[in-house]
């Protein structure tokens, strides 16, 4: 029983981890889509 505790633990610690990267994957991603599209706009005033 101690050990299906400490297995579904660990699960959950390991998959609160993977959520965790998965969200700043994203957010980082999307912060450089950010950044790339105002770059692009700055691009074109300067024509």
């Amino acid at each position: 029983m101690f050990s299906c505790n400490t297995s579904e633990f660990l699960n959950a610690v390991l998959f609160g981890k993977f959520e965790r990267v998965i969200t700043l994957g994203i957010s980082i991603f999307s912060m450089h889509t950010v950044i790339e599209k105002s770059e692009r706009v700055n691009d074109q005033e300067g024509e």
